[in-house]
């Protein structure tokens, strides 16, 4: 989910002093002959590391060196061309490392690293384009070689108790020949003689791979992996924008027809029995869910992970009340940013560009005035609005503020199970779920199941905060006892009826 907000941090660092210089004499004063002095040879620390990235983990290794004093250092990346690169700004001490790649091709592109060290480990963060990321380091001991220092332990590893076959599906042109699209995905098929019941998973909001990787995570890949271990067969596609799927992006309409798309293929397929074939949704895939089953009229059962029970215009200010409540940030300037929100997603959904650019200049004055700073500038004002209507006015953004999932929900009887964390900053619990609650009760839905999973995040990782800024730092994919409550479930509903 994206807010209207942004954070800055800025760093500085100076040069270590140079150590100064020994002069020894003779007793007597008198000069004598003497062989030169060997050039000590400079002192050398080797350090491996990670990054968290959004789409995946890093590796680098750094090669820290010290003449007279003073500290440098080169850093590779394994398995590409990035090798020897000289680094600048470096600091290397006891307590910190810190070190810029420079660009000086395009100043904001520079990654700035910054680790609190302690021993021979170093954990900190990865300055990119104005965001943060998670990294750690590890120093390396003598001739050891590199390795990853952060693991995804959950990720499946083969040799596996299944099948897995690429596939690719074909998606119609919903208007014009440009809005067709080749969904590229993965079909996991249990051991055994089918036909198997089966699971479309649909991803969150933004462009997402099959497996639903972020920051390394691969949360999809470990849902398919458990349910093929019990005889559930799955189907995972890239999203269009990444991956092989091949498509315009589009709005969430665009979505519900690739998640249409998908649903029909498999119920087709000789190795799926059609009628025990339900969808999964994460997040924004849990609006795409109930709208594909009303759509079709053949979805089996709906397992919605995290869904939102309300509409953009609607959730993005619980989302940022929650967060900023977190952070701890005064109230009077929480209200004000909530409120200039709530103000901005009215205007988007309005489609009028002269209300949502007064709505987002109303809402930038009302933060700035709540912090205390002076009321910005017209050409400062004018410049943030010219950033953020990109990002307002594409269609995927004014369909999500637009579309209410509780006008599906409330059409449909199948059996759904709703989870969520309680530490959810993204959706949070209480409100989407009663949301749902309400909608399936209108429609006289009798098959309903909802979990609240005590101290879990939007991703369902054991958390503190369950801020966004943790999901990379936890080595946790996805907690086991939800997965397991999620498993048995599937299981059950999907058992032939004898």
């Amino acid at each position: 989910m994206r807010y209207l907000l942004c954070a800055c941090v800025v760093m500085a660092c100076g040069p270590k002093p140079a150590s100064p210089q020994l002069v020894s004499v003779l007793p007597d004063d008198k000069p004598v002959d003497a062989a030169p002095a060997k050039t000590p040879e400079p002192k050398r620390d080797d350090w491996a590391g990670t990054l968290v990235l959004p789409h995946s983990l890093v590796d680098i290794v750094v090669h820290f060196t010290e003449r007279d004093g003073t500290w440098s250092a080169t850093i590779d990346v394994p398995g590409t061309k990035l090798v020897g690169r000289e680094l600048a700004a470096v600091m290397y001490t006891a307590e910190s490392i810190r070190f810029t790649i420079p660009k000086p091709e395009n100043p904001q592109l520079q990654e700035t690293y910054v680790f609190t060290r302690s021993a021979d480990e170093a954990t900190g963060k990865v300055l990119l384009g104005g965001q943060a990321f998670h990294a750690k380091m590890m120093k390396l001991a003598p001739g050891q070689p590199a390795l990853s220092i952060i693991s995804r332990p959950q990720t499946p590893k083969p040799p596996f108790p299944y099948t897995t076959k690429d596939v690719n599906i074909e998606v119609k042109a919903a208007a014009t020949a440009a809005d067709a699209a080749s969904l590229a995905g993965t079909l996991t098929l249990p051991e055994g003689k089918g036909p198997f019941p089966a699971i479309v998973m649909i991803s969150g909001s933004g462009q997402q791979d099959r497996d639903e990787t972020i920051f390394g995570h691969k949360p999809f890949a470990v849902i398919a992996d458990r349910l093929a271990r019990d005889g559930i067969a799955t189907l995972r596609t890239d999203d269009r924008g990444i991956g092989k799927t091949t498509g315009p992006l589009g709005s969430i309409d665009t979505d519900i027809a690739d998640a249409t798309a998908a649903f029909q293929w498999l119920i087709k397929q000789p190795e799926i029995d059609p009628k025990r074939v339900g969808l999964l949704g994460h997040s924004i895939g849990g609006v795409i869910a109930p709208f594909v089953a009303v759509k079709t009229g053949k979805v089996a059962f709906i397992i919605g992970l995290a869904a939102p029970g309300v509409s953009g215009v609607e959730l993005v200010p619980m989302q940022l009340e929650l967060e900023l409540g977190i952070r701890k940030l005064p109230d009077k300037l929480i209200k004000a940013i909530v409120d200039g929100q709530r103000a901005v997603g009215k205007a988007i959904v309005g489609g009028k560009e002269a209300e949502i650019k007064a709505a987002l200049r109303a809402s930038f004055v009302a933060a700035a005035m709540a912090m205390g700073a002076p009321k910005p500038s017209d050409a400062d004002l004018d410049q943030a609005i010219a950033s953020k209507m990109p990002e307002v006015s594409n269609p995927w953004t004014i369909s999500f503020f637009k579309t209410d999932p509780a006008k599906a929900w409330a059409k449909l009887t199948i059996p759904v199970l709703l989870v969520i964390g309680d530490k959810d900053t993204q959706v949070p619990p209480d409100q989407n779920i009663a949301r749902i609650t309400a909608a399936l009760r209108k429609a006289n839905n009798k098959a309903l199941t909802t979990e609240k999973r005590p101290g879990l995040n939007h991703l369902y990782q054991k958390a503190q905060s369950g801020t966004a800024e943790e999901y990379g730092e936890l080595e946790e994919t996805f907690e086991l006892a939800t997965l397991d409550l999620i498993a048995k479930w599937a299981v059950a509903r999907t058992a032939p009826k004898r």
